[in-house]
């Protein structure tokens, strides 16, 4: 790997490294990758593994690369779908640290997030909500009926992250208030702060006769 002790060499070493069983050792590589452009380079090649363990190692190296890394971001979104709740994770925990652009190259990207806050996974969830938090923020506001449909989940967890995320969108409160008499008590107390910090926000858009409404429901 080492002719010439090149930086190039030196990335294909890491990239070999990042395929050991030891979790240490995939780890230190990954932290090596993330430190030069072609290790980046090598780093995305291996999203491609068919071995989870390594698309996670691979991901990790690209978020400790952060905004460095960002041009990657159509290559990372792609496995935000993989069957593995842990790889979905690191997708997402790289997004966020990529610190993503606003623009059209990234807009699949929303959509694919938004799912996730649907995932089974709370892990998974609540890596969606922190990508709501950065640049693509924006761009989710058009889509909040994906979130909207999740408020009717059967699964009491995905509820609550539905209202985390109109709370962070700021929007939707009307909805939001027909979990104020959800079944399960922590449902409750998230509607509760979530239409409490919409309506507070003063960017709801609401009507006057809405907001009363809703203030007599909470």
């Amino acid at each position: 790997f080492f002719p010439k002790s090149g930086v190039m060499d030196k990335a294909r070493w890491d990239g070999w490294r990042l395929e050991k069983t030891d979790v240490a050792e995939r780890r230190d590589a990954a932290e090596a990758l993330a430190q030069s452009p072609q290790g980046l380079k090598e780093a995305v090649a291996h999203l491609r593994s068919l071995d989870p363990y390594v698309r996670q190692a691979a991901l990790h190296a690209i978020e400790q690369a952060g905004e460095r890394a960002a041009r990657y971001a159509p290559d990372v979104v792609g496995l935000l779908r993989d069957d593995t709740q842990y790889v979905r994770m690191a997708a997402l925990q790289a997004l966020a640290a990529m610190n993503v652009p606003d623009s059209d190259a990234t807009f699949s990207a929303v959509g694919d997030t938004l799912e996730r806050l649907g995932d089974e996974n709370e892990s998974v969830r609540r890596g969606a909500l922190e990508v709501l938090r950065g640049p693509l923020f924006r761009r989710a506001i058009v889509r909040t009926d994906v979130i909207v449909k999740l408020l009717d989940s059967r699964n009491p967890g995905i509820r609550r992250t539905a209202l985390k995320a109109l709370a962070i969108l700021k929007l939707d409160a009307l909805e939001a208030a027909r979990l104020l008499i959800d079944q399960v008590g922590y449902v409750r107390v998230e509607a509760i702060k979530t239409v409490g910090t919409i309506i507070g926000s003063g960017e709801h858009g609401l009507e006057p006769e809405d907001i009363e409404t809703v203030s007599r429901l909470v």
